[in-house]
């Protein structure tokens, strides 16, 4: 699967300093996928206290990177 990212992801990985392979890495390794708005997905990977949360797209077997940011643990439902 190839990874690519929307200006929007690219801005947000710079302002958050997030590196590519922490993105590419919850992509292909993601502690779970949900549904998410606008026909859209997330993957959450567990970064300590924290869960990375990835929005992405799937077109043409390119995974679309839409942005990604960190939340708490306890916001995310479901999720231990």
């Amino acid at each position: 699967m190839n990874i690519d990212y929307y200006p929007h992801a690219l801005e947000q990985l710079a302002q958050r300093e997030l590196e590519k392979q922490v993105v590419e890495e919850a992509l292909l390794k993601p502690d779970e996928i949900v549904e998410a708005k606008f026909g859209r997905k997330a993957v959450h990977k567990h970064a300590g206290k924290k869960v990375l949360r990835v929005i992405f797209e799937e077109k043409n077997n390119v995974y679309m990177v839409v942005t990604v940011y960190y939340l708490k643990a306890n916001r995310v439902k479901g999720l231990k």
